[in-house]
């Protein structure tokens, strides 16, 4: 999954579903300055996250792999020794539900390991 941070969220959503063809498969929004939206293309396995509250740039995605079991996934990559965040239980916001952690690589970027949801599998 990657995902992008946007300015306007429905003039995002309307270009990538009326012109690219892409669907909405998630959808958490707190208000304004907090909304994420899960989009793919049909088939695709990819899920794009566009946000209006992200920590990245615009124009610069961040990447999320996707973990059926979240809780393993951060036990397997603490016991190898990576340098790993705590579970977190909102990625999307307070209420969103879905468990997340970071992982710093050897470069020193967070990739984000969320725990998979059924929606994103569709």
């Amino acid at each position: 999954m990657f995902s992008m941070a946007v300015k306007d969220m429905p003039k995002m959503k309307e270009f990538c579903t009326g012109m690219l063809g892409f669907r909405i498969v998630t959808e958490y929004k707190q208000d304004e300055g907090h909304w994420w939206t899960g989009i793919k293309l049909p088939g695709d396995g990819i899920v794009i996250t566009l946000s209006t509250f992200t920590a990245g740039k615009l124009g610069v995605p961040g990447l999320y792999v996707l973990a059926p079991d979240i809780e393993a996934a951060h036990k397997d990559v603490t016991a190898k020794g990576a340098t790993v965040t705590p579970i977190t239980p909102d990625l999307y916001g307070p209420g969103s539900g879905t468990k997340w952690f970071g992982v710093t690589d050897p470069d020193g970027n967070m990739w984000q390991a969320a725990q998979a949801q059924a929606a994103w599998a569709q």
